[in-house]
C-alpha cells in the first residue's frame, strides 16, 4: 500500500513541477509593472518555483535583476540557474549564507557576499549596490526566502527589513519578488508582508 501511495505523490509533484511555468506565466504576466509579489509555495515545489520565476523575468522578459540567495551559497545557485537555461550573466546576486556557514569566498564579479546573515542592514546596503550596478531602468529584486531569514532574526526584525525593502523598490520603481515557505506557522507575519505587497501567489493552490 505504502509504495503505490508514494507513487501517487511522485506522480502528483511532478504534475505540480510541470504546471509552475504556466502558472507563473500567468500570474506575472496578468498585471502591469512595476509590481511587488509575496511568493508563496510548499517545500516540494519552492526550488522550481524560483527557477521558474527568475527564468520568467530573464529569458522572457529579457529583464536584468538582483537575486538575494539566503538558501543556498552563490555557487550552487548560480550552476542550479545555469542548468535551467537562465542567462545568470543578466543578474547580480547578493550571498548571505556562504560566509555564515563558514565556506571560503574569492572575489566574484556579480556577486555581493555578506558577513552574516542576520546583518540586516548589511543585506540593504549590498541589495542597494546591487541595484545601482544595473544601469537599465527595467530590473527586479528577487529575495528568496523570507522563511530562511525567521530562522536567523526575529519576526518584528524581518517585518521591519521587509518593509524597508518593499519601500525602496516602490522609490526604485522596479518588480520584486518575495519568496516564502506556506510551512511558516506565524499567519500574522505573512499577513503583514502581505500589506507591504501589491498581491499575494500561492503556487500550490
Amino acid at each position: 500500500m505504502s509504495f503505490w501511495v508514494n507513487c501517487y505523490k511522485v506522480m502528483t509533484m511532478t504534475v505540480k513541477e510541470m504546471n509552475i511555468s504556466e502558472r507563473v506565466t500567468q500570474e506575472f504576466g496578468s498585471v502591469p509593472e512595476p509590481d511587488i509579489s509575496l511568493v508563496i509555495a510548499n517545500p516540494y515545489i519552492y526550488k522550481q518555483s524560483s527557477i521558474e520565476i527568475l527564468k520568467y523575468f530573464v529569458n522572457v522578459k529579457k529583464m536584468p535583476g538582483v537575486y538575494v540567495t539566503v538558501n543556498m551559497p552563490y555557487e550552487s545557485v548560480r550552476q542550479s540557474l545555469a542548468d535551467a537555461g537562465i542567462d545568470t550573466r543578466m543578474i547580480i546576486f547578493v550571498d548571505a549564507i556562504t560566509k555564515t556557514v563558514g565556506g571560503n569566498v574569492d572575489k566574484v564579479n556579480g556577486c555581493f557576499f555578506l558577513n552574516r546573515i542576520n546583518d540586516l542592514t548589511d543585506m540593504a546596503v549590498a541589495i542597494s549596490n546591487a541595484i545601482q550596478a544595473i544601469s537599465t531602468d527595467n530590473k527586479f529584486i528577487m529575495l528568496d526566502s523570507v522563511s530562511t531569514l525567521l530562522i536567523y532574526n526575529n519576526n518584528t526584525s524581518v517585518s521591519k527589513f521587509i518593509h524597508f525593502l518593499t519601500g525602496k523598490m516602490r522609490m526604485w520603481k522596479m518588480n520584486g519578488i518575495l519568496l516564502s515557505l506556506s510551512t511558516v506557522n506565524d499567519t500574522d507575519f505573512l499577513s503583514q508582508l502581505t500589506l507591504f505587497c501589491d498581491r499575494r501567489i500561492e503556487l500550490d493552490n
